[in-house]
């Protein structure tokens, strides 16, 4: 199923990439059982991911008191330019929770997902791309879950005031619907980046998150 992008400013197309990536995983710390996710499951979105690339698990709670990234022991595993990639800031992320409903209750990235419900909207500041050439660019893939089969996720990406909306397809139970790709070019001295998540407004019921996040970086042409 095709998803209509909103974009205003500019993006780029992927071109040669370096292989520096960052791979996060959301957990559900409730159930501990849960498999955490490999660069195998991310590259069925991405296959530019190296199946050697390293995955961050993300449990309940690294969110709000103690952040990821750069501002606690067990920071994100970025590579490359990517290694010092980390949470700037967050609110109203909600909790996370394990799914057992639709097409995905047994899958390694969207099985786990932080979620929001009605009007609620959830805001993570990612920073810490310092290192990445101006002109790069920069390949962001956003997992979307629900806990009903018909939940999709509504998520924008905003970048140096450049924005870009699409809406994820869980009720299509396709790897291709639970995914949207966003472009962004970087820009010299901008090292931060913004996602917001939540219901689309005509959403049919459930609550709506995301269960992981890929971040590429490739060179500029």
């Amino acid at each position: 199923m095709l998803k209509t992008i909103v974009i205003t400013g500019l993006a780029l197309l992927p071109t040669t990439l370096y292989g520096d990536t960052v791979l996060i995983d959301v957990q559900d710390g409730k159930h501990l059982d849960t498999a955490v996710a490999t660069a195998a499951d991310f590259k069925r979105a991405d296959n530019s991911i190296a199946d050697t690339d390293v995955v961050f698990a993300l449990p309940e709670g690294k969110f709000g008191g103690d952040k990821i990234g750069g501002q606690n022991a067990g920071g994100l595993s970025g590579t490359g330019v990517l290694a010092g990639v980390h949470v700037e800031s967050e609110d109203n992320t909600g909790k996370a929770f394990k799914t057992s409903v639709g097409h995905f209750a047994e899958d390694a990235i969207l099985s786990d997902y932080r979620y929001r419900a009605d009007g609620q909207v959830g805001t993570v500041t990612l920073g810490g791309f310092d290192q990445v050439k101006a002109g790069d660019n920069l390949k962001f893939v956003f997992w979307g879950v629900g806990d009903k089969a018909t939940s999709n996720t509504r998520v924008t990406f905003t970048y140096n005031d450049v924005t870009q909306t699409a809406d994820t397809d869980f009720d299509a139970g396709t790897v291709e619907g639970a995914v949207a790709e966003f472009n962004f070019i970087k820009v010299e001295g901008v090292n931060d980046i913004t996602f917001t998540f939540q219901k689309p407004v005509d959403d049919s019921g459930g609550a709506a998150g995301w269960g992981g996040l890929s971040i590429t970086v490739s060179a500029a042409p």
